[in-house]
């Protein structure tokens, strides 16, 4: 049995193991959760003012013509909110 001042010694190379730098990903961007944020806030907006259009189009009895608008606006409308909606809370912040 040889004695542990005699071993053999070898030497070890150990590569770097720590991860590298995740690479850069849109939301890095400083502007991007302003633009999200405005694109988002103008879609609400726009679908709040459809609605206050029919509730006054009820009032002023025009209510035939806005019924036929709504039928093809509020499908849109909510599908781009949705849209937003989901793009700017479904980003992952670090």
């Amino acid at each position: 049995m040889p004695n542990e001042e005699n071993a053999p010694v070898s030497e070890v190379e150990v590569s770097d193991t720590r991860a590298s730098a995740p690479a850069e990903s849109k939301s890095d961007y400083p502007y991007d959760d302003k633009g999200r944020s405005f694109i988002t806030k103008a879609l609400l907006l726009l679908l709040f003012l459809t609605v206050a259009m029919a509730g006054a189009s009820v009032c002023c009895g025009c209510w035939p013509t806005m019924k036929e608008l709504l039928e093809v606006l509020l499908p849109v409308e909510t599908a781009l909110l949705g849209s937003a909606v989901g793009y700017y809370f479904g980003t992952t912040r670090r």
